[in-house]
């Protein structure tokens, strides 16, 4: 999402009911914070489906966020889930009920090595500038006791990490927000946006990737 304007202590105080990375990483970005960026790919405003529509009234209405402008990714779940890539994993589609989100996806892990021997991921399709200030929206649960999962945002070929966050899940849907500031510019394609899963031998359930 873009938008011109951002009231950033209001949206992080909401913000700390909602699991999210470091605290005061996010407040030292926030601080900072003029426009925003969904990592989605660019499209036009009037085109967005039923969950997108939901998700920005959500964050206007919970977190204070200012009308957008612009999405960055597909906004709409179909075609952010066509342009998703998963390894280790085994992956089955299913249908949330009752949450804002009409699509998921169900992700059957064995522990590995190391957490991202299994993975599940996205790439910016639009353009990332050094500074802009962007936001990773996911929704996850897990039927699995002590689930764990990273979400992280990193440069495809370095590997460097501009978002991390190690994240425990509960058995009921919970969204998951990780705002940061790009240290590069990312032409298409060259960030990563996803999760690493094999922590455990573990069921994990995704939707609402924005």
């Amino acid at each position: 999402m873009l938008f011109a304007d951002f009231k950033t202590l209001k949206f992080v105080r909401k913000f700390r009911k909602t699991p999210i990375f470091d605290l005061q990483i996010i407040e030292n970005i926030m601080k900072n914070l003029i426009t925003l960026f969904f990592l989605l790919l660019l499209t036009p405003l009037s085109a967005q489906d039923a969950y997108h529509t939901a998700l920005n009234v959500k964050l206007q209405n919970e977190y204070a966020l200012p009308t957008l402008t612009q999405w960055g990714m597909p906004n709409n779940e179909t075609a952010t889930f066509n342009s998703m890539s998963n390894y280790g994993a085994t992956v089955t589609s299913i249908a949330p009920i009752g949450q804002i989100f009409s699509q998921a996806r169900q992700l059957i892990v064995n522990q590995g090595n190391n957490p991202w021997d299994a993975g599940h991921k996205y790439l910016n399709s639009s353009a990332i500038s050094n500074d802009d200030k962007c936001l990773i929206v996911v929704w996850l649960r897990s039927p699995t006791p002590n689930a764990k999962v990273n979400i992280f945002a990193e440069d495809n070929a370095t590997y460097f990490k501009e978002a991390f966050a190690a994240v425990n899940l509960a058995t009921e849907w919970k969204m998951y927000a990780v705002p940061f500031a790009s240290t590069a510019t990312y032409n298409t394609n060259k960030l990563s946006i996803g999760l690493h899963l094999a922590f455990f031998n573990q069921t994990i359930e995704v939707g609402g990737m924005a």
